[in-house]
C-alpha cells in the first residue's frame, strides 16, 4: 500500500494531466475580434507605455543614465503596435547589410562570380529581401508535423537570411563552371560573359546537400554536441570568417574583379585587360580610379568609422541599425563624389517579386562534399543562435521544451534552404544579429519578429531598393563586409573560449588552423596535384570534387580537427572535471577504469563489472552521500549492486566484493500503459552470482523494480546455472 502511494506521488502510475479542451470556434473568433478591437481603439493598444526616449537617446556623457530601461516583452503577450512595428524595423535593418552582401557579390564581376548586368543584379538583392522575410516566419511561427513530437520552426525571433558559409564553395563551383565549358566564352575583348546557369547549378547542388540538415535535425541535441562539440565548430566558425575577411578587403580597394586583376598582374604587360585598368571599368558612367586608389579607401574608411562612432555615441536604435546607416552615410559621400552611377536604379523595375528571373537548376557533383559539409557548419551555428535566443526570450535552455526548439530550428533551416534555392536564392541560416536587437529593447515578442518579416518583404517587393544597393561603389561595401566576416571569425573565437585550453585542445587547434588558414591564404596550393586529362566523366568528377574540398580552407580545418577530436585519447589533468568539447570523454575516462570493455548497440549493454560495482557505464550517474542521504548508483539500462543501508543505528556500505558479475547483458524495456497495471520493466542479468547476501541484492532490486523484476532475476538464476 505505502509502495503504491509512493509511486502515486512520483506519478509513476498516474496518466498526465489532460489539457482542457480547446473552446469552440465561434467562442475562440469573438476572443480574437475584441482583442483586435481593443488593440486598434485603444491608446495603449497602439502606444503601450514603452519609454521611447530611451530608444533614441544617444549615449552621451551629458545624457548618461536618462530614461529608465524598457520594459521586458515576453514571446506571446499583447504589444502595442507602433513598439512592434519599431522593434521590427530595428530587426530588419540589423539584418539587411548581411541579407544584400552575399548576392551583390556573387553577382558582380571577378573570378568565381556571375558577371551578371545591373538589373539581374538588382532582382537578386531584392528577392534575397523576400525570401529572408518569407523564410523568417517558419521560424516564428513553428508548425507541428501533424501529430508527432516534431516541429518545424524554433518559436522565437531566430530570422533566417542566406548563409556566408557557402560563398566559398559557390565561388569554387562558379569558377569550375566557367573552366569545364558551362558558361559561355569570353569574347574577343576578353571580357567573361555573364553566366546565370552557374548558379542554377550550384542552387541545385545545394537543395539535394540541405536534405543532410533535414536528416540530422531528427537527432537529439546532445548527439549533435557530441558530434559536432565546441572544439569542432569553433575551429570552422572561425577559418570561415578567416577566409571571407581577405575578399572584404579586396572590395574595400575597388573591387575583387578583372581590376584588381590588372593591378596585381602588373597592367597589360602581365596579361590584364585595358578595360580594367580602372575600377570598376573604363566604361563606367561615374568617376573611376585604379584599384588600391586612396579615393576607394577613403570611401571604404567612411564606412568603417561611421561603424565605430554608432557603436560608441549611437542609441540602441541607431546601434541596432548600424550596418545599414553605416552603408547609407558611405553611400551618401560617394553619390556626393561622383561615384555613384544612376543607371541601376532607373533600370530597376518600381515593383518586383519572386521568380521575375529565373536559374536553370542543375547539379554539380563536385561541389555536393563540400556542400554537405557547410550544411553541417550551419546548423551547430544554428544551435548556437536558438540556444542564445532561448536564454534572452526567458525560455528554457534545457529540458524537452529546448531539445524541441533546437530540432525545429535545424529542420526548418534545412527546408527553408530547399525552399530559397527553388525561388533564385541563396541557402538560408539563422542570424545571431537579432539576439543582439532582442538584448537591447528587451522584446522577445514574435509579433515583432513578423514586422521584421514585413520590412524585408516590403523592400525586397520595391525594386528600386534593389537598384539603390546595386549602385553602391564596391569599395563601400568592402568596409562594410569586413566588418560583416570579422563578426563571423570573432563567434568562432567566442566558441573556442569555452575549452578548458590543455595539451589536447592547444594540439588540435594549432593542427586544424595550420592547414585551415594555409589553404585559404594559398587557394590554388592544391590545383596542380592532378594532372587527369582522359576522358572519364566521373574520374574527372571525382578529382575535382577533392580539389574543391581541400582548396576550400574551412573544409580542410574541420575534417582534421573532427579527426583528431575522435582519435587523441583525453587526459585527466589532475582529477579535475574540465569544460568544453572533450567534458564527455573526459568524464568516462575518469570513470572507466584501466582494462574494462563497454559496448553499446541500441539498448543493449556489454559491460565487464568490477570486483566492487564500480563498473564502467557510458549513461550512468553516481550520487554521494552527503548529510544522512543514502547514496546509490543507478543505471539508465539496469541497477548496480553499490548502496548505502542502515543497520543497527548505524551507516554501513554494503559492498559486494564476492560477487563476480564477469558479463552482464542487461536489456531493460520501458512500456508505460496508463491506467493499466502493466509491465514496466524487464531487466535480464546473465550472470553468474556467488554471494552469500545474493538475496538481499534481489530484494534491493525488487524494490528499486518492482516486483516484476523478481521473475527476471529468478530467469537469471536459472539461465546461468
Amino acid at each position: 500500500m505505502a509502495r503504491d502511494a509512493q509511486a502515486t506521488v512520483d506519478g509513476d502510475s498516474l496518466p498526465p494531466p489532460r489539457a482542457p479542451p480547446p473552446p469552440p470556434l465561434r467562442l475562440r473568433a469573438a476572443s480574437a475580434a475584441a482583442a483586435a478591437r481593443t488593440t486598434l481603439t485603444t491608446r495603449d493598444g497602439w502606444l503601450g507605455s514603452y519609454d521611447y526616449r530611451a530608444l533614441c537617446v544617444p549615449r552621451l556623457p551629458c545624457l548618461t543614465g536618462a530614461g529608465a530601461p524598457p520594459p521586458r516583452f515576453a514571446l506571446n503577450e499583447p504589444l502595442p503596435i507602433v513598439v512592434g512595428a519599431l522593434v521590427g524595423l530595428q530587426h530588419a535593418l540589423a539584418m539587411f547589410g548581411a541579407v544584400t552582401a552575399l548576392p551583390l557579390i556573387l553577382s558582380g564581376a571577378g573570378a568565381g562570380h556571375l558577371h551578371l548586368e545591373p538589373a539581374f543584379r538588382a532582382y537578386m538583392v531584392s528577392a534575397s529581401l523576400i525570401i529572408s522575410g518569407l523564410m523568417s516566419v517558419i521560424q516564428i511561427k513553428r508548425f507541428r508535423l501533424g501529430r508527432s513530437r516534431y516541429t518545424i520552426g524554433s518559436g522565437l525571433i531566430s530570422l533566417s537570411g542566406p548563409s556566408f558559409t557557402f560563398l566559398p564553395i559557390a565561388e569554387a563551383a562558379i569558377a569550375a563552371a566557367y573552366a569545364d565549358g558551362t558558361c559561355p566564352p569570353a569574347g574577343a575583348d576578353g571580357l567573361l560573359a555573364p553566366c546565370p546557369d552557374a548558379f542554377g547549378r550550384y542552387l541545385g547542388t545545394v537543395a539535394v546537400g540541405s536534405v543532410l540538415e533535414i536528416a540530422l535535425s531528427f537527432l537529439p541535441p546532445r548527439a549533435i554536441q557530441r558530434l559536432f562539440p565546441p572544439l569542432v565548430s569553433g575551429v570552422t566558425v572561425f577559418l570561415i570568417g578567416a577566409a571571407l575577411i581577405g575578399a572584404g578587403m579586396s572590395y574595400w580597394a575597388g573591387g575583387a574583379g578583372p581590376c584588381m586583376a590588372y593591378r596585381l598582374a602588373g597592367g597589360e604587360a602581365g596579361g590584364g585587360l585595358p578595360a580594367f585598368a580602372e575600377c570598376p571599368s573604363v566604361f563606367a558612367a561615374a568617376a573611376t580610379h585604379p584599384w588600391g586608389d586612396a579615393a576607394w579607401l577613403g570611401l571604404g574608411g567612411v564606412v568603417f568609422g561611421a561603424l565605430l562612432v554608432l557603436e560608441v555615441v549611437g542609441s540602441p536604435f541607431l546601434r541596432s541599425a548600424q550596418i545599414l546607416l553605416a552603408l547609407g552615410v558611405g553611400f551618401g559621400v560617394a553619390a556626393a563624389t561622383g561615384h555613384v552611377g544612376a543607371e541601376s536604379i532607373a533600370d530597376a523595375p518600381v515593383v518586383t517579386f519572386l521568380w521575375a528571373r529565373t536559374f536553370k537548376l542543375g547539379f554539380y557533383a563536385p561541389a555536393l562534399l563540400p556542400i554537405l559539409i557547410a550544411s553541417i557548419v550551419t546548423m551547430v551555428e544554428s544551435v548556437g543562435d536558438i540556444t542564445a535566443s532561448c536564454s534572452l526570450s526567458g525560455v528554457a535552455t534545457s529540458g524537452p521544451e529546448y531539445e524541441s526548439r533546437i530540432q525545429g530550428g535545424i529542420l526548418a533551416d534545412g527546408v527553408n534552404s530547399i525552399i530559397a534555392t527553388l525561388m533564385t536564392g541563396n541557402p538560408t541560416t539563422t542570424f545571431s544579429e537579432n539576439n543582439g536587437v532582442i538584448a537591447i529593447t528587451r522584446c522577445a515578442n514574435r509579433t515583432a519578429g513578423y514586422w521584421a518579416c514585413f520590412w524585408l518583404v516590403l523592400s525586397g517587393v520595391l525594386g528600386k531598393v534593389g537598384g539603390v544597393f546595386v549602385a553602391i561603389p564596391d569599395a563601400v561595401i568592402g568596409g562594410m563586409t569586413t566588418f560583416l566576416f570579422a563578426n563571423v571569425a570573432v563567434s568562432g573565437v567566442r566558441i573556442l573560449a569555452t575549452l578548458g585550453w590543455d595539451r589536447r585542445d592547444r594540439f588540435i587547434v594549432s593542427a586544424s588552423l595550420a592547414l585551415g588558414l594555409g589553404v585559404s591564404l594559398v587557394p590554388r596550393w592544391f590545383s596542380y596535384v592532378f594532372t587527369y586529362d582522359g576522358d572519364s566523366d566521373a574520374l574527372r568528377g571525382l578529382l575535382d570534387a577533392v580539389e574543391i574540398t581541400v582548396g576550400t580552407g574551412y573544409c580542410v580545418g574541420s575534417f582534421l580537427a573532427m579527426a583528431l577530436n575522435l582519435l587523441l585519447p583525453v587526459e585527466a589533468e589532475g582529477g579535475r572535471r574540465r569544460r568544453g568539447a572533450s567534458e564527455t570523454a573526459h568524464r568516462r575516462a575518469r570513470t572507466c577504469r584501466p582494462g574494462a570493455q563497454r559496448e553499446v548497440r541500441g539498448r543493449w549493454r556489454l559491460c565487464q563489472q568490477w570486483a566492487r560495482g564500480g563498473g564502467c557505464g557510458l549513461r550512468g550517474r553516481r550520487t554521494v552521500a552527503r548529510g544522512g542521504r543514502a547514496a546509490r548508483v543507478r543505471r539508465r539500462w539496469g541497477v548496480a549492486a553499490d548502496r548505502w543501508r542502515r543497520k543497527g543505528g548505524a551507516r554501513e556500505r554494503m559492498v559486494v566484493p564476492k560477487i563476480t558479475i564477469r558479463i552482464s547483458l542487461c536489456l531493460i524495456v520501458d512500456i508505460r500503459v496508463w491506467r493499466l497495471r502493466a509491465l514496466q520493466s524487464l531487466c535480464v542479468f546473465m550472470a553468474g552470482v556467488r554471494h552469500k547476501s545474493s538475496t538481499l541484492f534481489q530484494s534491493e532490486i525488487a524494490r528499486d523494480r518492482g516486483p516484476e523484476a523478481l521473475g527476471a532475476i529468478h530467469l537469471s538464476s536459472m539461465l546461468s546455472k
